[in-house]
């Protein structure tokens, strides 16, 4: 049986969240992936001058930004709070990029050939933080011969580790 898809709410939901200032408005925004609607709402969005948008985009902003397809949103909104001047929403940003990166201590050990003993080497590493989309029914595909098979390949889900 193959996976269903979520369901995902209507842009036109998305467009009356945001016409009528509803708190719904981030959570529904948040399910959106398709790069041609976000880049279409996130410049009206970035274009309305209500109170109430500004404080969506720091909501926005101050949330996980692990949301697949958004990378469109941001680049654009950033790309635009330097052209415009916008300090306060700079400020925003540079505050949730700081925190798009995650470091742990590790420890490494090497020998230590002239004085004759391991010795142990403290580091942060950055782990991969990545938005991943949902990949299911992957395959990957070859001629042998006159023959073409078909290799399945393992689904790419996205994990709370990512």
């Amino acid at each position: 049986m193959a996976a269903q898809k979520p369901n995902r709410p209507s842009k036109i939901l998305l467009e009356e969240l945001f016409a009528g200032q509803d708190d719904r408005f981030l959570e529904c925004f948040y399910q959106f992936e398709s790069y041609e609607f976000l880049k279409h709402f996130t410049t009206k969005w970035l274009d309305d001058s209500r109170p109430w948008a500004r404080e969506q985009w720091i909501g926005y902003l101050h949330s996980s930004l692990n949301h697949p397809g958004h990378e469109v949103v941001i680049k654009q909104a950033f790309k635009s709070a330097i052209v415009r001047g916008d300090e306060t929403l700079l400020v925003h940003f540079l505050v949730a990029f700081d925190g798009l990166v995650r470091r742990g201590r590790t420890e490494s050990y090497a020998y230590n050939h002239d004085q004759r003993r391991w010795a142990v080497h403290k580091r942060l590493f950055a782990k991969p933080n990545k938005t991943v989309r949902f990949e299911t029914g992957r395959y990957h595909e070859y001629t042998w011969g006159r023959r073409k098979h078909r290799v399945p390949l393992p689904d790419i889900v996205n994990r709370p580790g990512n």
